[in-house]
């Protein structure tokens, strides 16, 4: 499970997009649109939340007619309409100690996302990290321009929960990401700064917010993997001079060389390893295997002075 904290600062308007209504809080649950797959002339889908914790409920708001000077105030979020930052934007104070924690959803299919929003009743944040939309933008750590259409990292405001405003410029910096099986897993950290929200197009906002500085950390409760060592693979039965560290397994065999090759393809394969690489100039062969992010090398070389082979199987860093 993980165990969500957001840390933010100011915001504000400026941007462009399809928009699609907001959640708003009702008495009667009523089910999440579905993502809308994006295409190369439209923005993804604007912000809707895919999934809402078990005791929250949410409904379309119909209409919407506030303006960025009109923007409900309360303790979760706070618009000074007198204070605006360089870009004559409002600033937006976002209270994240009383926030509700955050939804994060990692969304597969043809065009797979992250996905992270509040579950606030009187306003609605939302970060969309697309992995095919935007080419810029593929799933790797880094800094990049928060450009929805251009790599896919699009980030919503609706400050009064029924206009989208979505980040036109800033930046957005990736420091920690990561999901494995469709799940977000381990620790997530995503910066932004000098973000400005302009009014998504078709939405009725006016104006524009600014965000200074937000932080999106979330710290996964599961514990850190032993880090993986050359210790514990499979040996063959007649190994002999034997040496083992956490890096280098190293033994002698008089096992013919096509079969220790064998033996490392079948036993490998059985513990989860999938075989990444096979280099084979007999009697020497390097096999690459591959589980997640570890790797491992099995090396064979001829023994001379015995006929046999030496096995050496090391950990890439």
């Amino acid at each position: 499970m993980l165990l969500l904290s957001v840390l933010i600062s100011a915001c504000r308007q400026s941007g462009e997009g399809t928009a699609v209504a907001t959640p708003a809080p009702s008495a009667t649950a009523v089910p999440a649109l579905d993502p809308v797959t994006p295409t190369p002339t439209n923005p993804p889908p604007s912000p809707t939340p895919t999934n809402l914790p078990p005791t929250a409920t949410a409904t379309v708001a119909a209409t919407a007619t506030a303006t960025a000077t009109a923007v409900p105030q309360g303790d979760a979020i706070e618009i000074n309409p007198d204070e605006a930052a360089e870009d004559g934007c409002l600033k937006v104070d976002l209270n994240t100690a009383v926030w509700s924690p955050l939804t994060a959803l990692f969304n597969s299919g043809s065009d797979p996302f992250y996905q992270f929003h509040t579950n606030e009743p009187d306003f609605y944040f939302n970060i969309e990290l697309y992995t095919v939309f935007g080419p810029s933008w593929t799933g790797q750590t880094g800094a990049f321009p928060p450009d929805c259409n251009g790599n896919g990292i699009c980030v919503y405001l609706v400050p009064d929960n029924a206009n989208a405003y979505w980040a036109t410029a800033g930046e957005v910096t990736i420091n920690a990401l990561s999901e494995t099986d469709g799940a977000i897993v381990g620790d997530v950290d995503i910066r932004l700064t000098d973000l400005t929200m302009e009014p998504v197009p078709g939405t009725n906002g006016e104006g524009c917010f600014h965000i200074d500085e937000a932080a999106i950390q979330i710290q996964s409760d599961q514990p850190e993997p032993e880090p993986e060592t050359a210790v514990g693979y499979p040996l063959l039965p007649n190994a002999a001079n034997l040496t083992e560290t956490p890096e280098l397994v190293a033994f002698e065999t008089a096992t013919l060389f096509d079969e220790v090759v064998a033996f490392y393809k079948t036993e490998m394969a059985a513990a989860g390893w999938t075989l990444a690489d096979d280099f084979q100039r007999p009697p020497r062969a390097t096999l690459t295997f591959e589980k997640g992010e570890a790797a491992v090398q099995v090396n064979l070389n001829p023994v001379a002075a015995t006929g046999g082979v030496l096995v050496m199987i090391a950990v890439l860093p």
